[in-house]
């Protein structure tokens, strides 16, 4: 699995784990912030394939699929050989 996330939804859960017992946060553009939280921590939490990766911007989450899904070709390729 490959989890990218925007940098700031990253900075949002940081604020969002510093305050657990807050009232519900709001975020910009976000409906049911808790919900994401959720399912990051559960990625998080996962034995494996757990990554969460960060991007500022389009091109930079492009680059880093194509680098991951290559990885996997590449590791492929080479057991079928």
């Amino acid at each position: 699995m490959i989890t990218l996330v925007e940098k700031d939804l990253l900075s949002y859960r940081a604020v969002f784990q510093a305050n657990p017992k807050a009232p519900p946060a709001t975020f910009p553009g976000m409906d049911h912030p808790e919900k994401t939280f959720s399912f990051l921590d559960e990625v998080a939490d996962s034995p494996r394939n757990n990554g969460i990766a960060e991007f500022r911007h389009i091109g930079e989450a492009r680059s880093y699929v194509r680098l991951q899904i290559g990885a996997y070709f590449w590791k492929f390729a080479s057991q079928c050989v």
